[in-house]
């Protein structure tokens, strides 16, 4: 079970159930509660990666934030309309973003949601 964001901060019941399939027919069940954790925005940084002749240029946003989301990267010319540049889901953090096309836009803003 993956928790989505809209799941954070609250508490789910479960139950395990065992059950013995030899001719004692044997069974036991655990029951707990979970609760998925709050869910908070990562911390984003970007950097500009100039080119070197063999290369473009490249904006870099380099995240930090909880394992377990979805990290969607979203780019915008205008801060009105927005597109989603990809889907990341880090194992580890910092994680590193790369938009390698950066350099085709006289402007960029960045923006990145959790998900999914």
């Amino acid at each position: 079970w993956r928790p989505t964001i809209a799941q954070s901060g609250v508490t789910y019941p479960v139950a395990i159930r065992a059950t013995e399939s030899g001719t004692g027919g044997l069974s036991s069940t655990l029951n707990f509660q979970t609760t998925v954790n709050p869910a908070t925005a990562p911390q984003v940084s970007t950097s500009w990666i100039p080119g070197d002749g063999q290369s473009s240029p490249q904006v870099q946003l380099s995240m930090n934030g909880q394992l377990g989301p979805d990290y969607l990267v979203w780019a915008s010319e205008d801060l009105m309309n927005w597109v989603n540049l990809g889907t990341a889901t880090p194992t580890t953090f910092p994680f590193v973003w790369t938009d390698a096309s950066a350099s085709q836009y006289p402007k960029r803003f960045y923006q990145v949601r959790l998900g999914p």
